[in-house]
């Protein structure tokens, strides 16, 4: 599952970087840049459940922040979760540059007992620290657009309202969620 996942971030990463156009050959200094965008992708793997959002990034020389609101629904199940994040930019150059940072995960969990579709709502929240890896680029009209991955490892559930029966054996996921997002500025 690992090399998975790792294959499907490297071939991501790659592939974008055959629509970046030819970075400048110097770094930029003494940058600065804010945008608005929104993102599609799929999550959490290995499902691929279609996940939509918006958020706000603003960078700063290497320094940047990011604010993003995503919800992801299957048929019976959403979730609905906001990402506040720290990235770094190791190189600065606004045409084409590699990213990482940091983040949490605030959300919710909105579902329906499978088996009996009129009752036993469930609203669960959960929050995960995540790991952001990503690739952004410049298109020709100088629009921003990014691929990235986003994984959370552990993701900690609680009970929101009382009587959810959440099961307290289920309050902690040990293995990665991870998202694979695609994003547009406005």
């Amino acid at each position: 599952m690992k090399k998975i996942i790792l294959t499907m971030i490297a071939l991501g990463l790659g592939f974008s970087s055959g629509f970046a156009e030819k970075p400048a050959t110097t770094t930029q200094t003494n940058t600065q840049e804010s945008l608005f965008y929104g993102d599609l992708g799929v999550g959490p793997l290995p499902l691929l459940v279609p996940s939509f959002g918006i958020g706000y990034r603003h960078q700063k020389n290497h320094w940047g922040g990011d604010v993003a609101l995503d919800v992801s629904t299957i048929y019976y199940a959403t979730t609905l979760k906001i990402t506040p994040a720290f990235l770094y930019y190791p190189t600065v150059n606004l045409a084409s540059e590699f990213y990482a940072g940091f983040g949490l995960d605030l959300g919710a969990f909105f579902g329906k007992d499978y088996y009996n579709w009129f009752s036993n709502h469930h609203v669960l929240g959960y929050t995960s620290p995540t790991l952001i890896l990503g690739k952004k680029y410049r298109n020709k009209a100088g629009k921003n657009r990014f691929f990235e991955a986003r994984i959370g490892f552990p993701t900690i559930g609680f009970e929101l309202f009382k009587g959810n029966k959440f099961n307290q054996d289920d309050q902690v996921l040990y293995y990665p969620i991870v998202y694979l997002k695609y994003g547009i500025e406005f």
